[in-house]
């Protein structure tokens, strides 16, 4: 038998900075300026490999199966990326 609560209030997320089903990060991470900008590089630097692999490169699935044949062909997506960029750097010095 499951027993039922009268109300939800008081748990975890009822903390301030936090919005119910939105995702936002906890308010003290964000609210000084050292956690502001952490948190601005880190989005920043994170994504765009990942928008570039799957736009130009048009990588959308790993075609292998097993966690150590996936990460092998990461690995192997992601040295391919490198290694055209390090290409075009070279070839535009």
């Amino acid at each position: 038998m499951v027993q039922q609560q009268a109300s939800c209030t008081g748990g975890p997320l009822d903390k301030p900075g936090w919005r119910r089903g939105r995702g936002s990060p906890p308010e003290p991470r964000t609210s000084s300026l050292r956690g502001r900008a952490f948190y601005a590089r880190s989005k920043a630097v994170a994504e765009p490999p990942f928008g570039q692999i799957k736009q130009a490169r048009g990588f959308r699935q790993l075609l292998l199966r097993g966690l150590e044949k996936a990460r092998g062909e990461w690995a192997l997506i992601c040295l391919g990326h490198n290694l055209l960029k390090l290409h075009r750097a070279q070839a535009g010095a």
